[in-house]
């Protein structure tokens, strides 16, 4: 009996503190044992370091660490603007895909192969680089063997050994050739070694003279010599005018007004001496126009 008075007043003090305890603030949150949190001995420990830190801070400035961290040139764009985590986790889907060889390089399995209709005999057939290589050697030797003989020889060569019935250069006959266009055979002959090429370069004049005297109307390159295989001049006054090489020597002139041509391709032309300049001279006022056609040798 007296232990159950012992037990109902413990209880009965129990009930009497309950209030007193609801009065503490926050005395619910005491949820652990004071014991397990931090001691004064460890806060001692932290502080230790905070000083040490504190030290090491002041050596480099306050102000340092107070200034906003700077933002690097490489920083140039915000970086929501860069690929997301599910970007490159998509990206990463698909080099998954991806198989290599032992030697890392890339397999490619295709659903079909396409024959395209120009591949229509096998590779194997066409001509080998070793092959190509001999016919390169080949023309070598060609080049070689034609320098040797000229071109005119070669031309010579082909046109004697065409065999009879299919001597044909082009379109035309050779056999038939002076029936064909009347031509008396020592020409038909001469023609199947002509070799016709266009000579010189053409030079406009257009000179207006106020008085007697002259002017410069081609210079030679250096070295060279002037060569005129062709002209036609026209002046608009009657007066005695020329066209001549600066030493002097004349290739064409008219005592009045009117033009001259000349066509000397086939004519041994006059020739300057090395970089001896053509010139127009006239004895009085005028204006010759026209052109003249210069090689230089």
């Amino acid at each position: 009996m007296q232990e159950d008075f012992i037990v109902i007043g413990n209880l009965l003090g129990v009930l009497t503190m309950m209030p007193i305890l609801d009065s503490i603030p926050n005395f619910y949150n005491l949820d652990v044992a004071v014991s397990t949190r931090a001691s004064e001995t460890t806060l001692s420990n932290i502080k230790a370091l905070l000083d040490k830190l504190e030290d090491a801070l002041a050596s480099i400035g306050t102000d340092k660490l107070l200034t906003a961290p700077d933002n690097p040139s490489n920083l140039d764009v915000a970086l929501s603007t860069r690929a997301s985590e599910t970007t490159l986790n998509d990206i990463k889907t698909q080099t998954d895909k991806l198989q290599f060889d032992a030697n890392k390089r890339l397999k490619v399995q295709l659903d079909s192969i396409p024959n395209p209709s120009n591949l229509n005999v096998a590779l194997s057939t066409r001509a080998s680089e070793s092959k190509l290589e001999s016919v390169r050697a080949l023309l070598d030797e060609i080049e070689d063997a034609l320098a040797s003989v000229g071109t005119d020889k070669l031309r010579a060569s082909l046109v004697d050994a065409l065999p009879a019935g299919t001597n044909k250069i082009g379109s035309v006959d050779v056999d038939n050739f002076p029936t064909e266009y009347s031509l008396p055979s020592a020409q038909v002959s001469d023609l199947k070694n002509v070799n016709v090429q266009r000579e010189g370069s053409i030079t406009h004049i257009n000179v207006t003279l106020s008085a007697a005297g002259s002017q410069t109307v081609y210079t030679p390159s250096t070295g060279k010599k002037a060569k005129v295989i062709g002209f036609f001049l026209k002046c608009d006054s009657d007066v005695d005018w020329e066209l001549r090489f600066a030493g002097g020597n004349i290739i064409a002139g008219l005592p009045v007004k009117g033009a001259v041509a000349m066509n000397g391709v086939a004519m041994e032309m006059p020739t300057g001496d090395a970089d001896e300049t053509i010139e127009v001279y006239a004895d009085g006022a005028c204006t010759i126009k026209g052109w003249i056609n210069v090689v230089e040798v």
